[in-house]
């Protein structure tokens, strides 16, 4: 049996135990959390979508292509209008939609936006279209996306354009 022993003052024991701690703390934040690994590419995937520059017809449509949206070259209609600064109840609604897929549009009240629309010629991982006619919009504020749909006229139906978690 061996026995070792050691000679410390307490100030050098402190700050040893203090060390330790500092290199614990810094060890467990570094760690991914458990689960994390989705959170991460969600956030990666929403950056990917915000560096695409939607300034001009080109950016669009590669925005809709990294969505998985087919959509015909040039835009339906393109209209700039001013979002009013109180939401009636049909604004609210359509702001729910846009909440659950990540955007808000209460900080655009009052703001110019532009509003982009295209024809739908295949929805993401190869849905089929049904027969019915669906078209894409974004809205967009000083080049960033700040709202966004697919509506189909042929049920008069709006639904989320960016997938849902």
């Amino acid at each position: 049996m061996f026995v070792f022993s050691f000679k410390a003052s307490k100030v050098k024991l402190i700050g040893i135990i203090c060390i330790c701690v500092i290199a614990a703390v810094l060890l467990i934040s570094l760690l991914p959390a458990a689960g994390s690994s989705r959170n991460v590419n969600k956030l990666d995937e929403s950056q990917e979508l915000e560096q695409i520059n939607v300034k001009n017809e080109k950016g669009r449509l590669r925005y809709f292509e990294s969505l998985g949206y087919g959509v015909l070259e040039e835009s339906v209609s393109s209209t700039s209008e001013k979002l009013p600064k109180d939401f009636d109840a049909v604004m609210e609604k359509y702001n729910d939609l846009q909440r659950a897929q990540g955007f808000d549009l209460e900080k655009y009240k009052g703001k110019n936006v532009t509003g982009y629309t295209y024809k739908v010629s295949s929805l993401p991982d190869g849905t089929k279209l049904g027969g019915n006619t669906y078209y894409a919009t974004l809205i967009v504020y000083k080049n960033k996306v700040v709202a966004a749909d697919l509506c189909c006229p042929d049920n008069g139906k709006y639904y989320p354009l960016v997938p849902l978690s």
